[in-house]
């Protein structure tokens, strides 16, 4: 068995964490911005959006309405990821 591996350098902005005001949805927004020297594909990218930044899931395959929705998923820029989670508000 042969392991690969990769050199990956991010630099994370968090536009936004938590609840706007009482008993709103949480909203978490970032901005990802690849610099490694190889880019990562789409499916790595998301990947590390779900594990580490804040768990989310598509809006078909939510587990169950509190999960956390993801909203935006994109690249919009060259190597500059845009990820926007929305978590229900659940008392």
């Amino acid at each position: 068995m042969q392991t690969r591996t990769q050199n990956v350098n991010l630099d994370i902005e968090t536009k936004s964490a938590g609840q706007p005001r009482p008993y709103a949805d949480s909203l978490y927004h970032f901005l990802i911005t690849d610099k490694s020297e190889k880019p990562l594909s789409k499916f790595t990218m998301k990947k590390f959006c779900v594990g580490f930044l804040e768990e989310g899931y598509d809006k078909d395959k939510m587990p169950d309405w509190a999960s956390g929705q993801i909203i935006k998923f994109e690249e919009i820029e060259e190597r500059v990821w845009e990820y926007k989670v929305k978590c229900a508000f659940t008392g």
